[in-house]
C-alpha cells in the first residue's frame, strides 16, 4: 500500500484487495518455482483480479485501435540490441526527465528500425523542451 501509494474506498474494499493481494501472492510464488530463470515479484496490479487486468487490457486494444497503432507479426525469437538502446542520461537538476525518456525511447525505436550498425542517433532533448 505504501509502496505503490493504493488507498481504497472503505475497509470492505481493503479486506477485498487484501484477498486478491494474498492469492496472486500465491501465484506469484508458484509461477517463481515453476520457473526459475525467472523472477516474478510484487508490481502496482498485484491487487487486481484476472477479470480487472483483462478488462484494463483490452479497454487499452480499444485505444490502440482508435490511435492507429500497429501490431507486428513475425517477430523474431531472439533480438541483440546490443549498441542500440541509447546510455541512461543523469538528468541532474534538470527536472525534464519526461523529454529524456522520450528522446531515449524514439532513438532506440529509430535505431532499431533503421537497423542502424554505427553510433546510435542522438536527438535533442533541449529541443523538445522548448517546443
Amino acid at each position: 500500500i505504501q509502496t505503490y501509494k493504493v488507498g481504497y474506498s472503505d475497509e470492505y474494499e481493503y479486506d477485498y484487495r487484501l484477498k486478491v493481494f494474498r492469492a496472486n501472492l500465491d501465484k506469484i510464488d508458484e509461477m517463481n518455482r515453476r520457473n526459475p530463470q525467472a523472477t516474478f515479484g510484487i508490481t502496482k496490479f498485484a491487487d487486481r483480479t484476472q477479470e480487472e487486468m483483462d478488462l484494463q487490457r483490452i479497454l487499452h486494444e480499444n485505444d490502440k485501435k482508435q490511435c492507429g497503432h500497429r501490431t507486428y507479426s513475425g517477430t523474431p525469437q531472439d533480438s541483440n540490441w546490443v549498441g542500440k538502446i541509447p546510455q541512461v542520461i543523469n538528468q541532474g537538476q534538470c527536472g525534464s526527465s519526461w523529454a529524456l525518456g522520450v528522446v531515449a525511447s524514439a532513438e532506440g525505436r529509430y535505431s532499431i528500425f533503421t537497423n542502424s550498425t554505427g553510433p546510435a542517433e542522438q536527438f535533442s532533448v533541449q529541443q523538445l523542451i522548448d517546443c
